[in-house]
C-alpha cells in the first residue's frame, strides 16, 4: 500500500474488511501488532490538507498580501520606491510559505494512522514521538468532516469520559476545541469510507466485547430474574460539512 492513504479493504463474506495484513510493524512503532490481529487500513494525512487546514497556509498568505498592499500604499505616500518594498515582501512571503510547507511535510512523515478489528491507532509527534492506542469499544461516536475531493478529519470521541491533553494531540485533535480534545484523523484521503469502516469495526468490537463479558458471568440461579441487556455503546457515524 503506498500513497497518502491506504486503500480500505473490500467487505468479505462476513460483513467484516477484507484482511490486508496480519502481524505487521507500522511505522514508527517498535512493537508489531499482537499475533492474531489484522491491519484493515492504514494511512496519513494528506500534504496539502495539513498546510492549508491544520497549518492555515491560506490564511497566511492573505495576511502577507493585506501586509503589502498597506506597506507599498504607505511607500507610495512617502514617495519610497516602491520595487525595494515588493521585493522584501516577497523574500518574507516565500520564506514564511516555504517554513509551513516543510512544518506540513515533516507532520505527514512522522504521522501514522491505522484500523484493526480492536483499535485505531496514531503514531504522531515530530520531536516527541507518541503512540495512541483507541480500543475501539470504548468509542461513542465517529464524526466526518469533509473538505471536498474525498479528504477529510475522522473525529473520534471516546465513550468512558477518558480524554486526552491538547498538547499532546495537537494537530491530531478536533479543530477549535481546547476544553474537550478529541483524537481525529485528520486530512485523510477516503475520508467517509475510513471514517464508516471504524464506525462498524467499532460496533462489531462492542459486541464481541460484551459477548465476552457475559461469557465470564456465573451461571444464574434457578429463578433468579433475568438482568437487563449489558450496557455498551453502539458508536454512531455522523457526517458535518
Amino acid at each position: 500500500m503506498g500513497g497518502s492513504g491506504e486503500k480500505v479493504g473490500e467487505r468479505g463474506s462476513e460483513g467484516g474488511l477484507e484482511v490486508l495484513r496480519e502481524g505487521v510493524r507500522l511505522p514508527g512503532v517498535e512493537q508489531a501488532l499482537p499475533l492474531g490481529e489484522t491491519l484493515l487500513w492504514q494511512g496519513r494525512p494528506e500534504l496539502g490538507a495539513v498546510a492549508f487546514r491544520v497549518l492555515h497556509l491560506r490564511a497566511l498568505v492573505g495576511y502577507w498580501a493585506v501586509v503589502t498592499v498597506v506597506l507599498l500604499g504607505l511607500g507610495a505616500m512617502e514617495g519610497r520606491p516602491l520595487l525595494a518594498d515588493l521585493a522584501w515582501m516577497v523574500v518574507v512571503a516565500g520564506v514564511g510559505t516555504a517554513l509551513i510547507l516543510v512544518w506540513a511535510w515533516a507532520i505527514r512523515a512522522t504521522t501514522t494512522y491505522a484500523l484493526t478489528p480492536r483499535r485505531v491507532v496514531l503514531r504522531i509527534g515530530i520531536a516527541l514521538p507518541v503512540v495512541l492506542n483507541l480500543p475501539l469499544d470504548r468509542i461513542a461516536s465517529v464524526d466526518l468532516r469533509t473538505f471536498g475531493g474525498g479528504v477529510g478529519d475522522v473525529v473520534l470521541t471516546p465513550s468512558d469520559g477518558e480524554r486526552f491533553g491538547w498538547l499532546l494531540l495537537w494537530p491530531h485533535v478536533r479543530p477549535w476545541n481546547l476544553r474537550d480534545p478529541l483524537p481525529s484523523l485528520r486530512g485523510i484521503p477516503n475520508a467517509e469510507e475510513v471514517g464508516r469502516a471504524v464506525a462498524q469495526e467499532a460496533a462489531r468490537e462492542v459486541t464481541r466485547s460484551q459477548a465476552r463479558t457475559e461469557a465470564r458471568k456465573p451461571p444464574r440461579e434457578t429463578g433468579a430474574s433475568a438482568p437487563g441487556s449489558p450496557e455498551g455503546v453502539d458508536p454512531s457515524f455522523q457526517e458535518s460539512s
